[in-house]
């Protein structure tokens, strides 16, 4: 009998087919989870990023009094664990329409809730970024500055001092980042890997 093609021309076995399918699964699974840890860190990264511009903005609005007509003498960032959730604020001083803590339209007039998966907390990290108490890190509960744009805090009554330990944590479960506020109000965002933290820059 005589070929009219090739004779020798063969295809691919099913033994071969299966192996190539399977090296095709092992590394979209493989590529796939890479780009969801990214795509987490990634997330993660924006919101250290938003937090600290909003108090960036803070910051300036307390130094520059742009909140006219209403007179203004701090604004701070309240955090909120439970809802993980943030609020801008300025306390208002001129009795209209109250004396005390109000919305900061200028930086949000509601409460800015965290992206899905992302929570504030330190976890079980032991170590605080450059600048910070040594030891365990400290999540703040709100961050205000005053009108020469530091960081304070309520010492006695309406004594308002500078506060050197102003830091906020976020977690996505795997993933840390932090933002501080130094004693003359500069912002940083740090994260966290193989034990120790590191400066981000923006």
């Amino acid at each position: 009998m005589v070929c009219e093609k090739d004779c020798n021309q063969k295809g691919f076995s099913l033994v071969e087919l299966l192996i190539t399918l399977v090296i095709v699964i092992i590394l979209t699974t493989f590529f796939a989870g890479s780009f969801t840890l990214t795509a987490r860190r990634s997330s993660l990264q924006n919101e250290a990023i938003a937090i600290a511009s909003r108090l960036e903005m803070a910051e300036s609005l307390a130094k520059s009094g742009q909140s006219a007509p209403q007179q203004i003498s701090q604004f701070r960032i309240v955090f909120d664990s439970s809802t993980n959730s943030y609020t801008p604020e300025m306390y208002n001083t001129s009795g209209s329409p109250v004396i005390g803590w109000v919305a900061a339209p200028a930086i949000s007039s509601t409460p800015i809730s965290l992206g899905t998966g992302i929570s504030l907390g330190s976890g079980s990290i032991t170590i605080s970024p450059t600048g910070q108490p040594a030891g365990a890190p400290s999540q703040a509960a709100e961050i205000r500055f005053n009108t020469r744009g530091f960081p304070a805090d309520i010492v006695s009554g309406t004594t308002i001092a500078p506060r050197a330990d102003n830091a906020v944590y976020l977690t996505d479960g795997k993933n840390y980042y932090a933002i501080t506020v130094n004693i003359l109000g500069r912002v940083q965002v740090w994260y966290y890997s193989v034990g120790q933290w590191f400066s981000f820059s923006r």
